[in-house]
Order: structure tokens, then sequence, then C-alpha cells
């Protein structure tokens, strides 16, 4: 599997992205409907059970995925983005 990055280079760590990205999506972001329609559409056809690993073109564009300035400010300001609560956050996941 390809190593993904944060290209809007907010997050060190993709998988913390990831974990910020879920806890956004309970608070209705600007960019739910765009990822809802992309999971629809690479969700119809694909096999569940095969092993397949992640769906590339997800990864690819929450990698891309710009967080608001407002929401870094807010991890900034709260020390959200070290790495000492990166590590709490996983082992709360």
């Amino acid at each position: 599997m390809a190593e993904y990055i944060d290209k809007s280079g907010i997050f060190e760590d993709f998988n913390f992205k990831l974990v910020v990205i879920d806890a956004l999506l309970d608070k209705n972001p600007s960019f739910e409907k765009e990822l809802e329609v992309l999971v629809e559409e690479c969700t119809e056809n694909y096999e569940w059970y095969t092993d397949a690993g992640p769906i590339k073109e997800i990864l690819e564009f929450l990698s891309q995925l710009n967080i608001e300035k407002k929401v870094k400010g807010y991890l900034e300001e709260n020390k959200l983005l070290s790495d000492e609560y990166r590590k709490n956050a996983y082992l709360r996941c």
C-alpha cells in the first residue's frame, strides 16, 4: 500500500489527520457532501471481502483535503497537534 501524507501541510501524521476528519464529520463540515458522493461512487461496486485494502480515490481525496484555518487554529491553540496528544488520540480510538 502506498504511504499517504497530508498534502495541505497541516499534519505531519496522516493517520492523525484521519482521526481529526472523523471527529469533524460529527459537526457537518463543508466537505461532507463531496466525501459522501465520492464514497457512494467508489463503494458501489467495491468487493468488501477481497482484502483489497483502502480505496485509493478516497485516501487521495482525504490527503488533499485542506482543513479550514480556523480548525487548524483551534487544534494548535489547544495543543492538539502535539506528539503527546496524537499518541493519546490513537489510544482513545
